[in-house]
């Protein structure tokens, strides 16, 4: 292998790195990859929307397992079956 022969498969390489990296963006971008409780572009929240079987209350839980009750705008425990209006 020369060195001609390196620089080029160097840049060949490269060029399809960035393709790759444009292609991940493009996809990532799309809205097939966020869920309701993700905000604008760019905060992506990390959270991903569960509801308990039982009693239908949603929550929230991070990716690393904290989780938190949805409350609408009144302060109320969303999708509970058992809340009275």
């Amino acid at each position: 292998m020369t060195l001609k022969d390196a620089k080029d498969f160097t840049v060949w390489l490269a060029g399809w790195w960035v393709f790759g990296l444009c292609v991940t963006f493009v996809i990532w971008m799309l809205p097939l990859t966020r869920d309701t409780t993700d905000g604008e572009w760019p905060n992506r929240s990390g959270v991903r929307p569960r509801t308990d079987a039982f009693t239908g209350c949603q929550y929230l839980e991070t990716s690393k397992g904290g989780i938190t009750p949805r409350i609408d705008s009144r302060g109320r425990h969303l999708g509970c079956k058992s809340q009275v209006e």
